[in-house]
């Protein structure tokens, strides 16, 4: 009786332990993505902007819970003439973003908050004429809700984020933004994601 309780137990045990190492290691997510940027005051209507782009990040899970993302995102949009510049402006930004992803496993269902840290270029370059751009800090600090549809497959079903730049109009006063030295931006995404 005593055997057959401890081979229960080491197998229980065992199972156990299975099932806490029982996580993906790696993820690559990609999709689409949708940034509201604060330009600010006196733009010509283009107080608050909001373009379309794509993104792609991939996570290294240390712990089962615990991650360290990279994120790539690419927006972009064509401006009329006279919204920001006399003429047709081509704007659009560049964010590469690291940092902790937490994420919590519910079945095939799978929440995530991060913080993510890095830079975002900015480019402006109206008809004919080249292109002004800068680069500055940027973070963002949110989260989603990714679903598994297969043993590698899934889709992220949807990600907020607050995304904070840091571009100072004294230092390139031609980007025309909010007339502050941050802002304060959101992004919502949507895509795939492969483990």
């Amino acid at each position: 009786m005593r055997k057959a309780l401890l081979v229960t137990l080491v197998f229980v045990f065992c199972g156990v332990y299975a099932v806490a190492q029982d996580y993906h290691k790696g993820e690559l997510s990609a999709g689409w993505n949708y940034l509201h940027f604060d330009t600010g005051a006196g733009t010509g209507g283009a107080t608050e902007s909001s373009t379309d782009g794509f993104y792609v990040d991939g996570t290294y899970y240390f712990k089962r819970y615990l991650g360290l993302t990279a994120r790539f995102d690419y927006n972009k949009k064509t401006f009329d003439a006279g919204t920001i510049t006399a003429v047709t402006t081509d704007a659009g930004t560049h964010s590469l973003l690291f940092g902790p992803r937490f994420k919590a496993h519910f079945g095939r269902v799978e929440p995530f908050v991060h913080g993510l840290f890095g830079f975002t270029r900015l480019g402006l370059t109206p008809k004919g004429q080249g292109e002004e751009s800068d680069t500055a800090f940027a973070m963002k600090f949110g989260g989603g809700v990714d679903v598994g549809v297969a043993k590698h497959f899934g889709v992220r079903v949807g990600e907020f984020d607050y995304f904070m730049t840091r571009f100072n109009n004294a230092t390139n006063p031609d980007l025309n933004l909010n007339g502050k030295g941050t802002q304060n931006n959101w992004t919502i995404s949507a895509g795939i994601v492969i483990h």
